[in-house]
């Protein structure tokens, strides 16, 4: 590949080095003796989630929840809380258990809503959906992997199931709707009646708070807050602190299309703008709350997070290749790299 890098002399970044072409282009970039590859490409949908405590393993993929201790494994298809009193009243069992027969609902979960890892302890937030894809049930669990016999148990307090959903229809397989902070699982998600907040899991307790009035377009957990973007008019982006509850105004943006990504201890919003015959991508760090409004080539500039630096991949060659990567500073964003690939 022919590519003329502009590296900013004024400027200290990464190391950049560009590999691949069209769909497998890979931008590398080294700091401090570490690198990292932002790749063109989204990675795909994870189809299991693991963690490891000394040599024992959680692991959730197609089979079910899978515990193993040495040699040792034992699968747990999490089938029994669907129908679990402690979950349900006499009266929503007997209806639960008639949807499934009818084949419109499944006694086993759907997908795993998040999971994170707290020293041998692992959580996880499993979603049950019916036929339609619709989200009829969310619960915590936890298998902490230094008891003698690690096995799922639920996890918060009763009635167990959350009574908000993270997603109204099944999300990804794994997908990153539950973060810990400290000692805390924090869940952000939409009520039954329609507002939007978050829930605050912990041993023996949940406690839920609302944020919104209205749904949300999308949200973002990261080092303690919630980042989120308002469904309303003008489209705001705002960040809510799980602690202190103190709600803030970030960023205001022109479009109801803004992207949140996080890498490292750093995260951003973007979108693109038109007028004039230009096209425009802003970034804008949302914790020091600087912007970055970079002119693009092409209508659809992709943007991808990076601990040592955004990278975003600008253009329109052939087969709709990228002809341009920008690397900027994942704090300043001051642009460190423009490197063109035609």
């Amino acid at each position: 590949m022919m590519c003329a890098i502009l590296a900013l002399a004024s400027v200290q970044g990464p190391t950049v080095a560009i590999s691949g072409t069209g769909e497998s282009l890979a931008v590398s970039l080294r700091y401090d003796g570490t690198t990292e590859v932002v790749r063109y490409l989204p990675p795909r949908p994870a189809t299991a989630k693991a963690f490891r405590f000394e040599d024992r393993w959680a692991v959730w993929d197609r089979r079910g929840l899978s515990v193993r201790v040495g040699e040792r494994v034992r699968t747990f298809a999490l089938t029994d809380y669907a129908l679990h009193p402690k979950l349900w009243s006499r009266e929503e069992i007997v209806k639960t258990k008639s949807l499934i027969d009818k084949g419109e609902r499944k006694r086993e979960p759907s997908a795993c809503a998040g999971a994170v890892q707290i020293g041998a302890q692992t959580f996880w937030l499993f979603q049950w959906s019916d036929t339609s894809g619709a989200v009829w049930m969310e619960v915590p669990l936890r298998v902490d992997l230094a008891e003698d016999d690690p096995r799922p148990k639920l996890y918060g307090d009763q009635p167990w199931r959350l009574a908000l959903r993270t997603s109204r229809t099944a999300g990804p397989f794994v997908g990153s709707a539950l973060d810990a902070i400290g000692p805390t699982l924090v869940a952000p998600g939409t009520f039954s009646d329609g507002t939007w907040g978050f829930a605050v899991i912990t041993e023996g307790s949940v406690e839920y708070k609302r944020v919104e009035t209205e749904g949300v377009r999308s949200s973002l957990l990261h080092g303690g807050r919630v980042y989120y973007v308002t469904s309303g008019t003008p489209t705001r982006i705002r960040l809510v602190d799980v602690i202190t509850g103190e709600r803030l105004d970030v960023a205001e943006a022109p479009t109801h299309m803004v992207q949140l990504l996080a890498a490292g201890g750093n995260a951003w919003a973007s979108w693109v703008t038109e007028g004039g015959g230009i096209t425009t991508l802003s970034v804008v760090h949302l914790a020091n709350r600087s912007q970055k409004d970079i002119p693009a080539r092409a209508r659809g500039p992709v943007i991808r997070a990076g601990r040592f630096g955004v990278v975003v991949f600008d253009g329109s060659g052939t087969n709709g290749a990228p002809t341009r990567v920008l690397v900027l500073d994942p704090e300043t964003l001051v642009v460190t790299h423009d490197i063109d690939l035609r």
